[in-house]
């Protein structure tokens, strides 16, 4: 079976595609895509932890603050003692991602905050000026 951008997702049966087709899903196909699910879900978890300590640790970088850093690396060492290996954090990776960040200014997560009160004062000032 194929996804719709004909990536393969799992080996079916010429019957078990029938059988799917007409809106039956075998209890072997569903099991193999909630699995998949779980997996994605995972990966999601793990990508938006691991963001958001970037985005604290360049944050904490870029105004030069120790204690902030300083938490942000306590913080990760108590995910990791908290998770199983798979679902642990790279410090060096982040330390990396973040210090790229910092020098770029790119606090992605807080723009995403901050932008529509930006938006709100762009459409205020527009109403003051019209």
């Amino acid at each position: 079976m194929r996804d719709k951008n004909g990536r393969k997702v799992m080996d079916m049966t010429k019957g078990d595609a029938v059988a799917k087709a007409l809106q039956f899903n075998q209890k072997s196909n569903a099991q193999r895509g909630r699995e998949a699910m779980s997996n994605w879900q995972d990966k999601k978890l793990i990508e938006n932890v691991k963001g958001d300590f970037t985005v604290k640790l360049a944050e904490a970088m870029a105004s030069k603050d120790q204690a902030a850093q300083d938490k942000v690396m306590a913080d990760i060492d108590k995910w990791n003692a908290k998770n199983d290996k798979q679902y642990q954090m790279d410090k060096a990776k982040i330390t990396k991602s973040a210090t790229d960040k910092a020098k770029k200014r790119d606090f992605t997560a807080d723009e995403r905050e901050t932008l529509p009160k930006s938006l709100e004062e762009y459409v205020n000032s527009l109403k003051k000026t019209g």
